[in-house]
């Protein structure tokens, strides 16, 4: 696994997670997917690209698509 790819954290064989987030502001308010080594890093991620905004984890969790079987292309900045 390439480890720009992980932000640098990833090792070799690690499990990635896909996470829904609810971003809100205001009275604007929307769900993102995050993949990331766990939930709390997939929290991390989408605070870090909507600042400002109020992020929370959606449960319950997709158990179908929770574990993620192909890396994401990512946005470089996470």
């Amino acid at each position: 696994m390439d480890e720009e790819r992980c932000c640098g954290l990833c090792t070799e064989g690690s499990q990635m997670v896909r996470s829904a987030v609810q971003v809100r502001s205001g009275a604007a308010r929307f769900s993102v997917a995050v993949q990331a080594e766990s939930i709390e890093r997939a929290l991390e991620i989408a605070k870090k690209q909507n600042l400002g905004r109020n992020c929370d984890v959606t449960f319950p969790t997709n158990s179908e698509v929770f574990f993620v079987a192909e890396p994401a292309a990512t946005s470089g900045s996470a």
